[in-house]
């Protein structure tokens, strides 16, 4: 680099060293190792760079640098007025210029070294286009492909919207066409299916009829039962209902010597009898003192032994000594 930026837009060149002597009259191997680099760097030695080591022994086999001559001078000229201007979007060369830029390389003219300079500036000006453009290229081909499948995937979702929206419509026409339909088949029918209903009707009303008939009977019957069952036996069931916990069945129990009222309490879920019972302390305190005491509190036994426990409990009511 022959300029760098600073605080007028580029620092002072780099001292140019007069001791210099002029490169056509140097051989390739008096070069310092430095100035050599430079000369390779800018273009103008293409020879091979050897090592430290070796750099002696090939030093006798070095070209000379060939001198330039009046003629090189012209066609040099020729063709840096042939070679493009730098565009206006190139930085502006500064108001000074080096020694070296001033005076060219060697016997080079001063306008050869700008064109060579604008070149260069030129070529790396491309070079960075071209990488700004891969960088781009590289970012944003993920985002184009990414839009593209978004577009596409729009489009399909919009077409299937609509088919569906027309599919609904063609149910929602079809649906109604069948209810119409519907509402004309039933005005046509209508006579005849009342008269159907009214048929439909009077056969359940007489069917109706018998089995209230024959409930009725039933009814009596089981009235009559139960009347016989209660004369032979002095149980009276008085009520039937039924509870969260079960079947509740209220009775009384008339014996040759006493009449006890209690409660039978049929469980569901299970198999269990449930007696309560209804005894008053001081309207039957000598009933009381006359029963058993498991008579006198809750008890409960299976259903399977209620005909011994009524058994015991009519027996009971039978034979209290009522004179002690």
């Amino acid at each position: 680099m022959l300029f760098s930026q600073g605080t007028k837009g580029y620092d002072a060149p780099a001292q140019y060293d007069p001791s210099h002597e002029p490169l056509s009259q140097k051989r390739i191997d008096e070069i310092p190792l430095e100035e050599d680099d430079r000369l390779f760097m800018d273009g103008y030695v293409n020879v091979q760079r050897p090592n430290h080591a070796s750099q002696q022994s090939l030093a006798t086999k070095r070209p000379l640098i060939p001198t330039t001559t009046t003629t090189d001078i012209a066609k040099r000229q020729r063709t840096a007025a042939q070679q493009q201007q730098p565009s206006s979007s190139l930085r502006r060369m500064p108001d000074y210029l080096p020694e070296e830029m001033n005076k060219g390389y060697g016997d080079m003219p001063r306008s050869t070294a700008l064109n060579d300079m604008y070149r260069r500036i030129n070529e790396l000006e491309k070079i960075k286009q071209d990488y700004d453009c891969l960088v781009a290229l590289r970012f944003t081909e993920p985002e184009r492909i990414y839009k593209a499948y978004v577009a596409a995937e729009s489009k399909q979702l919009e077409a299937a919207d609509n088919y569906v929206k027309g599919v609904e419509e063609e149910l929602a026409r079809i649906t109604r066409e069948n209810q119409e339909l519907k509402e004309k088949l039933q005005h046509s029918k209508a006579n005849r299916e009342l008269v159907n209903q009214v048929d439909e009707l009077n056969q359940e009303l007489t069917t109706i009829s018998a089995q209230n008939e024959t409930l009725k009977k039933a009814e009596k019957e089981s009235k009559q039962a139960m009347e016989m069952y209660q004369n032979l036996s002095g149980l009276s069931i008085t009520g039937v209902r039924s509870i969260m916990e079960g079947d509740l069945y209220t009775c009384v129990q008339t014996g040759k010597r006493g009449t006890i009222h209690f409660k039978l309490l049929c469980e569901k879920p299970g198999n269990d009898v449930r007696y309560i019972p209804l005894l008053d302390k001081k309207k039957d305190a000598q009933l009381l003192s006359l029963l058993p005491g498991y008579l006198t509190t809750e008890i409960v036994f299976q259903k399977d032994k209620v005909h011994v426990f009524y058994s015991k409990l009519r027996n009971v009511l039978d034979n209290l000594n009522t004179t002690a």
